[in-house]
């Protein structure tokens, strides 16, 4: 005769189970670190780590350039840094200091887009001082091009020469320390999709290897996939590493060599068509990863204009400028791997002792193993 256990013992059982699982996700919950994020920014763009730890940011839209410890309030480095509230897109971005880097006991750092008094320049500032432009180009000159248009990030040699992504030039610049700005190379229209785009370099990061990675945004209409990353060597040879972005950012390196890249937004030409800042996150952008094996990963969705992706000592930074935020994004894909493990742990853990509650009517937990 087939013996079916009692309702009660099938009830706890139920219950032991649910209180079991439930435990599992509180535990995996409970060990998740809680991640760093900044709020209440205008316009936040570049993001570069420090040497001790933390993070400088470039506030576009407040001429700031900050330096966080990703703990408390940002230590405000300068605030001297020209910008307008409203330009760019519809007027509804800001123009101001697009990225800085350490260098030195300074920083570096570039202004940009706008044609407006102390824009379209290299900066260079010590702390408790000024910045101080390197070029000293008057942008509202005329009869003559400007050989700065509309710088977005750098990267600075050991010598001191600033390389210069400036994307209202689709080229790459070479900036000394005293002011000399070498076009070192014009990156030539893509063509995708029957559309012949221009490149818009955006960001600049040296690799791995030891070369110089450049992004690019692509121009009108921004085909999606159209997007590539260039490497540039040192005997300036270019050559296209990577492709299938859209509208990129920045870039940055894992340490297993894995490429991270910002993409503005995955419509990017519906957002330049109907773009105002409520509706900016109706657009959304994302940060990818493309591992050395090829395969691409979304890492997260729906940033809200995401400009810049950073990592310090292992965490991952995104700045967003529709956001106003700079935050960091956890290793979801990490953590949904970890709480599958727990929950299938959890019940592995109970298959006995369900067994046994069902043959003897009750269930008796063992001692905890655990210290």
């Amino acid at each position: 005769m087939h013996h079916t256990p009692k309702q009660p013992t099938v009830i706890a059982i139920a219950l032991i189970v649910g209180i079991a699982i439930t435990a599992a996700v509180s535990l995996v919950a409970s060990r998740a670190p809680s991640l760093a994020i900044l709020e209440g920014l205008i316009a936040p763009r570049g993001l570069t780590p420090t040497r001790d730890g933390g993070l400088l940011i470039a506030e576009g839209g407040a001429g700031r350039l900050l330096e966080w410890d990703l703990h408390g309030d940002p230590e405000i480095l300068s605030d001297a840094f020209p910008f307008l509230a409203r330009s760019g897109i519809q007027g509804e971005s800001a123009s101001g200091i697009s990225a800085a880097v350490p260098y030195g006991d300074a920083y570096y750092a570039v202004v940009g887009e706008a044609r407006n008094k102390g824009h379209q320049e290299l900066y260079r500032l010590e702390r408790g001082s000024s910045p101080i432009g390197v070029t000293g180009q008057d942008v509202l000159a005329l009869g003559h091009p400007q050989p700065i248009t509309n710088p977005y990030d750098l990267w600075v040699s050991a010598d001191g020469t600033a390389f210069v992504t400036d994307s209202g030039r689709n080229s790459l610049l070479a900036i000394t320390p005293t002011g000399d700005v070498v076009d070192l190379l014009v990156f030539e229209p893509i063509t995708a999709g029957g559309e012949i785009v221009d490149a818009v370099p955006t960001g600049i990061t040296q690799g791995p290897d030891g070369g110089v990675y450049i992004s690019l945004l692509t121009g009108w209409p921004h085909p999606t996939g159209a997007a590539v990353v260039y490497r540039l060597d040192d005997n300036g040879q270019l050559t296209r590493e990577y492709e299938g972005f859209t509208a990129a950012t920045d870039l940055a390196f894992e340490a297993d060599g894995s490429l991270l890249v910002t993409e503005f937004s995955t419509a990017m030409a519906e957002l330049v068509t109907n773009l105002t800042a409520q509706r900016a996150a109706e657009f959304p952008g994302r940060l990818v990863r493309r591992a050395l094996s090829g395969a691409t990963e979304v890492v997260a969705d729906g940033l809200v204009g995401p400009t810049a992706v950073a990592i310090v000592n292992g965490r991952i930074f995104v700045s967003e400028e529709f956001g106003g935020r700079v935050r960091e994004i956890g290793p979801t894909q990490n953590r949904r791997l970890t709480l599958t493990a727990a929950l299938l742990a959890a019940c592995a853990g109970l298959t006995g002792a369900i067994a046994t509650a069902a043959v003897f009517g009750q269930w008796r937990p063992k001692p905890s193993q655990h210290t």
